[in-house]
């Protein structure tokens, strides 16, 4: 009897609970619905907004793959209300907000950690322009007054330098693109930009081409065995040629990425990258001694364009997006230390046979770069900056997590770079070590004419990201 009475008290009590539990989930359900549509009106207001950048004609714009359209407006739209940034004004919010709680009530808003915050800047392409102008008015007067061989060299040097940084840039992302790899979110468009440069990069080719007597060392040779090769006229058409076709490749896969993943064009901009690039190494730099020569030159040349173009590509992702937590930056910082390493055994791999050879035709490459004073101390300095220097600033993992330690490693390796290519060019000419105003004027110029239309583009069409914010 004691049994039975206790066997009923228990279902009666198991009963109880489970009518309890469903009535629970109930009121829950009901409870989320009755939240639901206290939001609906917010909702409703972000719709309108976006309705309203419609009717003003700033959604007819290329799509990006990562964050919508690329173009016109960076539009914001979260469950606390719309805002968005309008090209050409300050920041303007439309807002149906409440105000915000502090922070550990209850219904206050988690902080907001990947929200990309874009100052407006609109006078940097006026300081941009400014520096090309007198760029250009200075090197003109260098050019008159006496110092025209250091001039027209600093042109050379300049479009060594700048022309793969910014095709570099493009084909990072179509690297990244071919292999498939989803990681570069809002650092695409960043690479992208290096596109604009296409303009001066032909002017600064016809440029150097102008001043070939200043700095064509291989018209000093009268007893070459490869004249039909190594001419002036061949020469500047092959690479005239070369260097059109590869701007035509980067800016038909650029014009298809914004829209598309285009794996195909990804692959030929790589192709052309390389090959067109070790075409210009040979031509550029390698016949200024034309008894010299290294088949590994071509490739150390675009090796180290690529790694030029990740620094400029990893520093203009994170100048744009100065207050954003960057999340790719881990990435870059990886790929930063892996080409560095690269970049030095491309050239280890030359300095190797020419060291263990000991043959004449190859030791005149490497003597005035380790062996004369100014020199040598610049190759020690290249070795420890740009070569192994990334390896060890860049190898904690909590370093490459930092956005500003990353951006000052990246213009520091963009920074020397300019050097190494400086240290290409001016040992087999003859050159002493001296930077003075001709190479600052030439660099200004190109400095001017790589960062107007970027800070131009960056001003007018800056991304558009879509971002969600939930309580808690």
């Amino acid at each position: 009897m004691g049994a039975a009475f206790g066997l009923g008290f228990a279902v009666s009590r198991a009963v109880g609970a489970a009518k309890k539990t469903r009535r629970e989930k109930k009121h829950g359900a009901l409870s989320q619905f009755g939240s639901m549509l206290g939001r609906l009106p917010e909702l409703v207001a972000a719709y309108l907004a976006a309705s309203e950048l419609q009717h003003a004609g700033l959604d007819q714009l290329p799509r990006s793959e990562e964050a919508g359209p690329v173009t016109g407006a960076r539009v914001e739209v979260s469950i606390a209300g719309p805002e968005w940034v309008v090209p050409g004004k300050h920041t303007e919010k439309l807002t149906n907000r409440e105000p915000e709680k502090p922070a550990g009530s209850p219904g206050a808003l988690e902080p907001e950690l990947d929200r990309v915050e874009r100052p407006r800047r609109p006078y940097w392409p006026w300081v941009w322009a400014v520096m090309f102008l007198v760029g250009v008015l200075g090197w003109i007067l260098t050019v008159l007054f006496g110092a025209a061989d250091r001039a027209w060299q600093a042109v050379l040097v300049n479009f060594l330098y700048f022309t793969p940084m910014a095709t570099g840039m493009v084909t990072w992302t179509a690297v990244v693109t071919a292999s498939r790899g989803t990681w570069m979110g809002e650092t695409k468009s960043a690479g992208l930009m290096g596109i604009s440069f296409w303009p001066a990069s032909l002017v600064g080719f016809a440029w150097a081409w102008i001043g070939w007597p200043h700095w064509a060392g291989w018209i000093h040779y009268s007893d070459l065995e490869n004249t039909g090769w190594v001419n002036t006229p061949f020469i500047f058409v092959r690479d005239a040629i070369c260097l059109i076709a590869i701007w035509l490749v980067a800016w038909l896969y650029v014009r298809q990425a914004r829209q598309d993943t285009p794996r195909p064009l990804a692959g030929g901009l790589i192709l052309i990258y390389c090959l067109g690039f070790s075409l210009l190494g040979f031509d550029l730099v390698m016949t200024l001694d034309p008894h010299w020569g290294s088949s590994l030159f071509g490739g150390y040349f675009f090796v180290s364009g690529m790694y030029i173009g990740l620094a400029a590509w990893t520093l203009l992702a994170i100048v744009r997006q100065p207050s954003a937590h960057l999340t790719p930056v881990a990435d870059l910082a990886k790929l930063l230390v892996a080409f560095s390493i690269l970049t030095t055994y491309m050239m280890y791999a030359q300095l190797l046979p020419i060291w263990y050879e000991n043959l004449p035709d190859e030791v005149r490459y490497v003597i005035p770069r380790l062996q004369i004073t100014p020199w040598r101390w610049v190759s020690v300095a290249l070795l420890a900056l740009i070569y192994l220097g990334p390896l060890v600033f860049l190898l904690p993992r909590r370093v490459k997590k930092s956005v500003r330690y990353v951006g000052a490693a990246s213009a520091l390796i963009l920074a020397v770079m300019w050097f190494e290519r400086y240290w290409l060019v001016a040992p087999t000419l003859g050159r002493p070590l001296v930077f003075g105003f001709p190479e600052i004027f030439a660099t200004a110029v190109f400095t001017g004419a790589f960062l107007f239309p970027i800070s131009l583009r960056n001003r007018r069409l800056p991304i558009v990201t879509v971002r969600r914010r939930d309580g808690p």
